[in-house]
């Protein structure tokens, strides 16, 4: 009885752990793709950004996270057009919120 206690154990505690390992590479791999399409949003407005590392994150994360929403949960479309509206979402809450937000 106590080895089948023991071995429930273990396998719960590696699920456990399979499981946050999963979230962490989701968590880590948002910040890249929030990097990336926070990058693409700056690039593709005119003039100088004067936008901070923290920022420019911030607002990739938030654009991917509204424009996933919008592309893939209510218009159904690609790969390619969801991440151009997720730019866009970007560029979008760049354009608006700058001037509100503390210079770096």
């Amino acid at each position: 009885m106590e080895g089948v206690v023991g071995v429930v154990v273990i396998l719960v505690v590696l699920v456990l752990a399979i499981k946050l390992m999963g979230l962490a590479l989701s968590l880590v791999w948002a910040g890249v793709v929030g990097l990336a399409v926070g990058a693409l949003a700056r690039a593709v407005l005119p003039g100088a950004q004067n936008l901070s590392l923290i920022q420019m994150l911030g607002y990739g994360l938030a654009g991917s996270l509204i424009g996933n929403v919008i592309a893939h949960k209510v218009f159904h479309v690609g790969f390619l057009l969801g991440l151009a509206v997720e730019v866009a979402v970007a560029a979008g809450l760049i354009t608006v919120l700058r001037n509100r937000l503390p210079k770096p």
